[in-house]
């Protein structure tokens, strides 16, 4: 039995018998991009660049638009202020010829109580347009950027 073993280990070990494979492997990790991919990445941020600068043009046209607006608002009221003063006048030289007339009896109390209303609302409406002038120069202030607080 073991002269069966050393007969077979001496011709399965013998030089002849024995071959040896050898495999040797290289990995290389090459990134594959397409030539055209730095190309695509300027032509990203040259697109970036457009879009920001047409948003700044934007905003720029937008600000230009409510400043614009709120001088518009300076001089209605200014206009509206203007008209207050005259419709003031005219209301205060009402009551005093209304006044005048019910001293002599030819006006009634309610005459005169017209009267009276008329000149406050007058008063009313020239404090409501001096409010909204100083409202209007404070937005044209705040879009030109100063604080006004």
């Amino acid at each position: 039995h073991t002269r069966y073993w050393r007969d077979w280990t001496s011709d399965v070990c013998s030089s002849d018998l024995i071959q040896f494979n050898y495999a040797v492997g290289v990995g290389i990790n090459v990134p594959i991009l397409p030539p055209s991919r730095p190309g695509i990445q300027k032509r990203i941020a040259e697109m970036n660049v457009n879009a920001s600068k047409f948003d700044l043009n934007a905003q720029a046209l937008s600000l230009t638009k409510d400043v614009l607006n709120a001088l518009g608002d300076v001089k209605k009221n200014e206009k509206k202020l203007i008209s207050a003063d005259t419709l003031i006048q005219q209301a205060q030289t009402a009551l005093e010829i209304a006044n005048e007339r019910y001293k002599n009896g030819v006006n009634t109390s309610l005459d005169l109580l017209t009267a009276q209303t008329n000149y406050q609302n007058a008063l009313l409406s020239r404090l409501q347009f001096e409010y909204n002038l100083i409202l209007s120069k404070m937005e044209v202030s705040r879009l030109a950027g100063n604080k006004w607080w």
